[in-house]
C-alpha cells in the first residue's frame, strides 16, 4: 500500500509530467482502441457472409454451351439432379435456368453513359432482359453473398407460380409496387426456346432488391437494376415446355456440416453425366473475394497495433530515460534506507499505470469516435487491392453479370461497436507497454550501488 501512496504523491507532485504522460497514453491507448475495435468488427463481418454461406458446389452449363442466352442453354436433366442428390452429404439442391424474355410493358434502366454496343443488342433484339428462374431465391448465392439484398416483400420458393423479384430503381421507372404485375414474352432469338414459343406470362411483384455492380457495362442487359428474378414456372410456360422436358442451366449443391466437398464431388463424377458439358464450381471460390478482403483488413489492424506498441515502447523508454536521471539520488537514499530495488520498481509502473488507468479510460471514447473512419478506410483500401487483384488474374476479361460480379464481392464496410472487451484488450497491452518501458529504461539504475547513486549527484 506505501508503493501506491507514494506513487499517488509523486504523481500530483509533478502535473506537467503526468500530463504529458497522460497525452503519450491516450494517443497510444485511442490507436490500440480504434485497431482492436475494427479487428472486432472484420471478424463478426466475415463469419456473418460465411454463416449465410454453405458448403458445396455448382453445376452449369459450360462456356462452350452459352449461346444466347445469358444463363447458358438448359441442358441439366433432372434425373442428374437427383441422382447427385442422392449421394451421402448432398443435404439439399437449388436450380436454376436463364432465359431471355422481352418486356412489352416495362422499360428498362438505362446506362449512365452512351454505349454503341448497347444501341445495337437494343436496335436488334428490342426492349428485353435476362430472367434468371430460381427455385428458391433465398439461397441464390447474390442473396447469400449480399450483392444483392432484399429490400421489400419476400423472396421465392417452392410453389410460388407466376412470381418476380424486381430491383428497386427498375421498380420506381415503372411504378410498380409489391403485389403489382407485368408481362414478360418469350423471345424467339433465345436459344433455351427451343419450340418457338410466343407465348406471355403476367407476373406478381412478389419483392423488390437492391444492388450495384462494381463492373462497368457497355449493355443495360446487364445491369443489376434490369435483373427479374422469377419461379421456375414462369420460364416454362414461357417456353411451353411440359414436366418430362425440363432442363436447367445450372445447380447449387449445398452438403451437410461436416462434408467434404471434394469427397462428394469425386463420388458425383463417377456418376454417368456428360461432365465435358458442365462446368463445376466450388462455392468456397465466391467467398474468395470476403475472405481476402478480410485477410488485407486484419493485417493493416495488426500492422497498426504493433506499429502502436513498438513506437510506444521507443517514446515512454525515451522519456523516462530521462525523467529516471534525475531520480538518481532518490533513489539511492531509498536502497541505502533497505528498500528494495523490486518495490523501487513496482513504484515506477505503479507512477505511470496511475496515470495510464486515466488515459485508457478515455480510450473508449477518443478510439470509439476514430474506429469506424480507419475500418472505413482499411475496408476501402483492401476492396480496392482484392478486385484488382482479380482483375489482374484474369487480365481484366470479367463479365459485369450479377453471377460474374459475385466473384469480386468483398467486405466493402464493416460496421465498428467497440465493446467492453476491447477496452479490455487496451489495458492489457497498455499496462504491458508500461511494464517492458519501465524495465529496460530503469535497468541501468537497478543495477547502481547505493553509494555509486548518491555520490553522482553530489
Amino acid at each position: 500500500m506505501d508503493v501506491v501512496i507514494r506513487s499517488f504523491r509523486y504523481v500530483i507532485r509533478r502535473p506537467v509530467r503526468a500530463l504529458i504522460l497522460g497525452a503519450v497514453f491516450l494517443c497510444m491507448s485511442t490507436a490500440l482502441f480504434a485497431g482492436v475495435a475494427v479487428k472486432d468488427a472484420t471478424n463478426t463481418a466475415a463469419a456473418a457472409v460465411s454463416e449465410r454461406f454453405s458448403s458445396g458446389f455448382r453445376l452449369q452449363s459450360s462456356a462452350e454451351n452459352v449461346a444466347n442466352t445469358f444463363k447458358g442453354e438448359g441442358i441439366i436433366p433432372q434425373a442428374a439432379i437427383d441422382t447427385i442428390s442422392a449421394i451421402d452429404g448432398v443435404e439439399r439442391s437449388t436450380t436454376q435456368v436463364g432465359a431471355m424474355a422481352n418486356l412489352p410493358e416495362a422499360e428498362l434502366v438505362s446506362l449512365e453513359q452512351y454505349s454503341e454496343q448497347d444501341e445495337r443488342l437494343t436496335a436488334k433484339y428490342g426492349t428485353f432482359t435476362q430472367l434468371e428462374a430460381v427455385s428458391d431465391t433465398s439461397r441464390e448465392s447474390k442473396f447469400a453473398l449480399g450483392t444483392l439484398t432484399l429490400e421489400s416483400g419476400r423472396h421465392i420458393g417452392a410453389g410460388d407460380v407466376h412470381e418476380a423479384l424486381v430491383h428497386e430503381a427498375f421498380a420506381t421507372l415503372n411504378d410498380l409496387a409489391v403485389g403489382d404485375t407485368f408481362t414478360v414474352a418469350a423471345s424467339a432469338l433465345d436459344r433455351g426456346n427451343k419450340y418457338g414459343s410466343e407465348a406471355s406470362v403476367t407476373v406478381t411483384v412478389a419483392g423488390t432488391f437492391s444492388g450495384t455492380s462494381v463492373i462497368g457495362t457497355g449493355t443495360r442487359q446487364d445491369l443489376f437494376e434490369n435483373i427479374v428474378l422469377t419461379d421456375l414456372a414462369t420460364v416454362w410456360d414461357l417456353y411451353g415446355l411440359t414436366q418430362d422436358q425440363h432442363l436447367y442451366s445450372a445447380v447449387d449443391f449445398t452438403l451437410s456440416p461436416g462434408h467434404d466437398v471434394d469427397t462428394v464431388l469425386a463420388e458425383a463424377k463417377r456418376l454417368p453425366i456428360d461432365w465435358n458439358r458442365l462446368d463445376v464450381i466450388r462455392s468456397d471460390r465466391d467467398l474468395a473475394g470476403v475472405a481476402s478482403s478480410a485477410d488485407g483488413i486484419l493485417g493493416m489492424v495488426d500492422t497498426l497495433i504493433w506499429v502502436t506498441i513498438v513506437f510506444s515502447v521507443l517514446i515512454l523508454t525515451l522519456f523516462l530515460f530521462l525523467w529516471l536521471h534525475g531520480r538518481r539520488r532518490e533513489a539511492g537514499v531509498m536502497f541505502s534506507v533497505g528498500i528494495g530495488r523490486g518495490r523501487v520498481l513496482a513504484q515506477f509502473v505503479c507512477e505511470l499505470a496511475l496515470v495510464g488507468v486515466v488515459a485508457f479510460g478515455l480510450a473508449a471514447v477518443t478510439g470509439g469516435a476514430v474506429a469506424q473512419a480507419i475500418g472505413d478506410a482499411m475496408a476501402s483500401r483492401a476492396t480496392q487491392s482484392v478486385r484488382q487483384d482479380i482483375l489482374t488474374q484474369t487480365g481484366g476479361m470479367l463479365a459485369a453479370d450479377a453471377d460474374t460480379a459475385a466473384t469480386l464481392k468483398t467486405i466493402d464496410t464493416i460496421t465498428v461497436q467497440p465493446t467492453l472487451d476491447d477496452l479490455v484488450w487496451v489495458y492489457l497491452i497498455g499496462l504491458s507497454v508500461i511494464v517492458v518501458a519501465v524495465l529496460v529504461s530503469s535497468m541501468p539504475l537497478l543495477r547502481a550501488r547505493p553509494r555509486d547513486l548518491l555520490a553522482r549527484m553530489k
